[in-house]
């Protein structure tokens, strides 16, 4: 009886290297694109936003209500040379401001704005916005009593105040000199009775401004800037991290169609 044909190790070593070699093309392939030839979207670093379109950002934001991400984009474009004296970028700041309920910064802004404009129409509507925004609030000034001229406040109200965007108003300041002052420092609020650092004063239409003369609470720590507005180049370093990503499974892959292929070799020969 004949014994049964066996192919010899030369014919079948053909067989035994087309798995690993079938993996590792498409793996080279996929390396190559990554090394070779890197999208410019997922490398490069992208240009910074134009001033108009950041601009447009902030229209976008504000249509939709967005008024604090709105007010991020235009405090970015006020920094500028151009949005310093741009009417429209001063106007809208002080549209975010108030409706983030910043009476102070909001009124701020509209002053800035009515003397930049070169339009006596414009300047008629914002002097008919400001003593709309005004007509419930008053300032008041505070100063240290003091050698300290940087500390806390603490703002209470004699009466609680039961309209919500006065409240919010109240609340807005009051957490502002909570985080600290430096001395001295006007702000708005709405008329009535109020104590700072148990100090009390009152703000009413028909009276000047008060001038409040109070001892600063010291802070643990100096006032911080801040914080920078958030950065458009965050996509980049997601990107990148999936690329690392990608890139890493490719290396484990031909790794192990590296060790499959010695160990055929070694099996084989």
């Amino acid at each position: 009886m004949n014994a049964p044909c066996r192919s010899s190790p030369r014919a079948r070593r053909p067989r035994a290297l087309a798995r690993p070699l079938a993996l590792a093309r498409p793996l080279a392939l996929t390396l190559s694109l990554l090394t070779c030839a890197p999208p410019a979207s997922l490398w490069a670093q992208p240009s910074a936003p134009s001033y108009e379109q950041r601009l447009n950002q902030a229209s976008l934001y504000m249509r939709q209500e967005l008024y604090r991400q709105a007010l991020a984009e235009l405090e970015v474009l006020l920094e500028t040379p151009q949005g310093a004296v741009d009417v429209r970028v001063v106007t809208a700041a002080a549209e975010a401001s108030y409706k983030t309920y910043d009476i102070t910064k909001a009124l701020d802004y509209l002053r800035a704005a009515r003397r930049l404009s070169q339009s006596p129409s414009e300047r008629h509507q914002l002097s008919e916005r400001y003593s709309a925004w005004s007509s419930e609030y008053g300032p008041v000034r505070f100063e240290s009593s003091t050698a300290l001229q940087q500390g806390a406040l603490t703002l209470e109200s004699e009466r609680k105040l039961l309209n919500p965007d006065r409240r919010q108003v109240f609340e807005v300041a009051r957490e502002r000199l909570a985080r600290g002052m430096v001395s001295p420092l006007s702000l708005y609020l709405p008329y009535g009775n109020y104590s700072a650092n148990l100090v009390p004063f009152q703000l009413a239409p028909s009276q000047p401004m008060p001038v409040v003369s109070v001892p600063l609470t010291p802070l643990a720590a100096p006032l911080a800037p801040p914080p920078p507005p958030p950065s458009s180049r965050t996509w980049v370093y997601v990107s990148l991290g999936g690329a690392l990503v990608l890139a890493a499974a490719v290396g484990v892959a031909l790794t192990r169609a590296t060790a499959e292929d010695i160990k055929a070799r070694i099996v084989i020969q």
